[in-house]
């Protein structure tokens, strides 16, 4: 309509009408307030997109502090102090870190737009600045808590195979413990032989174990170097393991000597037995009525009591052997004394009565 009367208008102008300065004033004046109206319109229309701008810019980051801080929720919670399930929350960290370079581009796309609106001289470049800034900084402080999450993760892991090494030794050092407590020093010879013989492999199985034990004092002490969440408890198990192993060392060279003096009681009680045999072997003949029947019966009887009183004379060294072994024993202070003391008793009165016999049968 405008554009008709501006027509209109100049054709009067150009055909001298003699109004024509009028028109033209009355024209000019309705074309600058229509170009101001334009200006104004655009103005406004420039506003509006950057108020629009502004307010998908403002969304976006709202969207993504929003995202941001769910995650480090996650990021920085302490899951890794629980053992259970350690495998699980592992692949949960690793879905998070896939979320997180998945959704970089969000970042760089609010850092893009952010910038073309400061480059164009935004009227609220300073509150899109802060805000960019703001989200970007958000964003580093989760990359940085994830990756220290998937450190102490990995630190868990590692304390996690740590403490299953030392409940296994542990259960190796419940076994040996109960096997050095045992009271049972063998009831005879080959019983106490036999004892020696596991108590040897024993005592070497202990000794392999030494590598096994420096291996955790290493780990824990590259724990402590490496600053593990958990180094103190780490080196309080590692010095307890320690312990309870040094701790083997006495009772094992006790029990060593346990079953060596047991041994040692178990060839006495064998000589003595020994011994007694021979002993009632001869009693018989020391203790027979037999006087013989003529004279060359009783020649006869006279060189055969003779040579038994001549056996039992070369005899009673042994006898006195086995008594001193034993008497050394009891002087020794061995734990079986009392029952070495018997046995000697006995020998020795059964040796009296063996030499009683022989002498009252001559």
């Amino acid at each position: 309509k405008i554009t008709a009367l501006d027509e209109f208008a100049t054709k009067l102008i150009q055909n001298n009408h003699y109004a024509k300065e009028d028109v033209a004033t009355r024209r000019d004046a309705l074309l600058s307030r229509r170009n101001a109206l334009h200006e104004r319109a655009l103005y406004r229309r420039t506003q509006l997109a950057d108020s629009f701008h502004l307010q998908q810019f403002l969304r976006d980051s709202d969207e993504l502090k929003s995202w941001i801080n769910e995650k480090m929720k996650t990021a920085t919670d302490e899951a890794y102090k629980d053992p259970s399930n350690l495998q699980g929350k592992v692949q949960k960290h690793k879905l998070m870190r896939l979320s997180l370079s998945a959704n970089h581009s969000r970042i760089d796309a609010l850092e893009n737009s952010g910038q073309k609106l400061i480059d164009v001289n935004h009227y609220a470049s300073d509150e899109v600045a802060a805000r960019m800034n703001e989200v970007i900084n958000l964003w580093k402080k989760l990359l940085e808590a994830t990756e220290l999450k998937g450190i102490k993760l990995r630190e868990a892991n590692q304390q996690q195979q740590f403490n299953r090494n030392v409940e296994d030794i542990e259960l190796w050092l419940y076994e040996v413990e109960g096997h050095l407590a045992s009271d049972d020093y063998g009831k005879d010879l080959t019983n106490v032989q036999n004892l020696q013989k596991k108590h040897a492999l024993l005592e070497a199985d202990v000794a392999a174990h030494q590598d096994r034990i420096d291996g955790i004092t290493i780990q824990a002490r590259q724990f402590q170097e490496a600053g593990h969440f958990d180094a103190d408890n780490i080196k309080k198990k590692q010095e307890a393991l320690v312990s309870r192993y040094e701790a083997l060392k006495e009772p094992m060279a006790a029990r060593k000597q346990k079953l060596s003096d047991s041994l040692r009681l178990q060839q006495l009680f064998r000589d003595v037995e020994d011994e007694e045999t021979w002993i009632r072997e001869k009693e018989p003949i020391a203790a027979s009525t037999n006087r013989g029947k003529d004279l060359i019966g009783v020649q006869n009887i006279l060189k055969k009591h003779q040579a038994l009183q001549a056996e039992i004379a070369g005899h009673e060294p042994r006898i006195k052997a086995v008594t001193q072994k034993g008497e050394s024993m009891i002087t020794e202070g061995h734990f079986a004394s009392e029952e070495v003391t018997g046995k000697l008793n006995e020998l020795n009165d059964k040796w009296a009565t063996l030499k009683n016999k022989a002498s009252q049968r001559r």
